[in-house]
């Protein structure tokens, strides 16, 4: 199974997949970490309002929290449609079958109804390694 997390400089995971830089690509047999690969990803600069600084606050859940539907209001505008098609394009590239998220966005959704597994996770939990490994043996997520 390979499974992407995004990753910040520091090794702890970015909660914003759809901004994210870096994305680790594992491979889980058996409940362990068989390949970790960071890519470079070719989506984040399409982000709408990209900029490097704090993601401003929207109306969706983190973590453990509950997470509802929400919609920007700029959803139907082209530059959102392609950052969109993108992520889900650089998912399918790596032959990604499980993505561990903080928050799941509009976009994600789509992926999720193409039959993308979506996890959420709190990036507290650890180092991006350490929150993939915990799923590998199955303590998030059912893995």
């Amino acid at each position: 199974m390979r499974v992407a997390i995004a990753v910040l400089r520091s090794g702890r995971m970015n909660p914003h997949f759809g901004r994210a830089e870096t994305i680790a690509i594992a491979t889980v047999e058996n409940g362990t970490i068989t390949q970790w690969e960071e890519v470079e990803s070719d989506f984040a600069h399409l982000h709408p309002g990209h900029h490097h600084g704090p993601h401003p606050a929207h109306d969706h859940a983190h973590g453990d929290e509950e997470s509802e539907d929400h919609e920007h209001e700029h959803e139907d505008d082209e530059e959102v449609r392609r950052h969109r098609d993108a992520v889900f394009d650089f998912l399918k590239r790596h032959r990604v079958d499980v993505v561990l998220l903080d928050h799941i966005g509009h976009g994600m959704r789509r992926a999720q109804k193409e039959g993308l597994r979506l996890v959420l996770v709190n990036p507290k939990m650890g180092t991006a390694r350490e929150i993939v490994e915990a799923f590998a043996r199955g303590e998030i997520g059912g893995a």
